[in-house]
């Protein structure tokens, strides 16, 4: 009789085994499909052969990880093909070479990997320039207060900007500016805006709804005193910490930008914190050697885009 017991739990054993060996692959299966239907919404256009392929590369890169005890083998595959489907929507260059077939899921990771080391190189660059100016560094000294060359750290600041302003996240932040303020200034919002204020002054003092007829030449005022589509005026911005000079390209606005490394020939070099602003309407005060060292700008932002008058060449 024990025996008899020892071979049914032998066989209990055994179909266990089959079972979770089932279940792995059913759920290796639906990940597979997962991982192909995340990376054809990133890759339009591309053929169900190129798909599998991408994913059978994921799968063999996913034992790689399992080997080496990061996860079990779903786990790392999960994890890769997120990743490479982020990548493959941040980089528009990786995608096209992936969809032509010029590059594999294993190169486009190793790509991925590179961005991420830039990005953290860059977060620390622009970090520890910034350490150094709080701790009262960079007024115009060779080091800074741990010896090292500042002006190669300006350097290392001004490209890190330049690679941070390449981004996508980075460029779809600055339309969204752009629309803030095209709603806001050109299209109505400001005059709505100092419309629903002036009804509001006139409830408080008079107790009663101003009519449309008190509001309509109100709005007008207001409107012209904005502008707005169509109307020719330029908008004037002052754009501080933008080395690569950001708005520039937009035709409804004259831009002033300030930074501490400008990467930009319209882009001003100047410290923010130490500006003087003086009256409206008063010409920028250029300092310094240099074409784009700035030391003050007029209340209303300055000489636009343009050079100041007194800049070099």
């Amino acid at each position: 009789s024990s025996s008899v017991a020892s071979g049914s739990l032998s066989d209990s054993g055994a179909s266990c085994d089959k079972n979770r060996e089932r279940e792995f692959v059913a759920a290796r299966t639906r990940l597979e499909w997962h991982v192909r239907r995340r990376l054809a919404r990133q890759l339009p256009g591309a053929e169900e052969l190129l798909l599998r392929r991408l994913v059978n590369d994921l799968g063999t890169i996913a034992e790689e990880d399992a080997l080496e005890g990061r996860a079990d083998v779903n786990r790392c595959l999960e994890r890769r093909g997120d990743k490479l489907a982020w990548w493959l929507s941040e980089s528009e260059e990786v995608a096209e070479a992936v969809l032509a077939g010029a590059m594999g899921a294993r190169e486009a990771l190793w790509s991925a990997e590179e961005y991420n080391m830039a990005s953290t190189q860059n977060w620390r660059a622009v970090q520890h320039l910034h350490q150094v100016l709080r701790r009262g560094g960079g007024g115009g000294g060779d080091a800074d207060d741990d010896g090292g060359d500042l002006a190669a750290q300006q350097h290392r600041y001004g490209e890190a900007m330049r690679q941070v302003a390449e981004r996508r996240w980075h460029r779809a932040g600055i339309r969204w500016c752009r629309e803030q303020y095209l709603r806001f200034l050109l299209e109505g919002g400001a005059t709505r805006l100092e419309a629903k204020r002036a009804r509001a002054r006139h409830f408080r003092l008079h107790g009663c709804r101003m009519d449309a007829d008190m509001a309509r030449p109100l709005q007008a005022q207001v409107a012209s005193g904005i502008g707005g589509v169509g109307s020719g005026r330029r908008l004037r911005l002052l754009d501080i910490g933008s080395s690569g000079c950001l708005f520039d390209d937009f035709p409804e606005v004259e831009v002033t930008a300030l930074d501490l490394c400008p990467t930009h020939p319209k882009t001003y070099r100047s410290d923010f914190l130490e500006l003087e602003v003086g009256p409206s309407g008063s010409p920028p005060l250029v300092v310094g050697s240099g074409p784009v060292d700035a030391a003050a700008v007029e209340a209303e932002g300055g000489g636009g885009g343009g050079r100041p008058p007194g800049c070099g060449a």
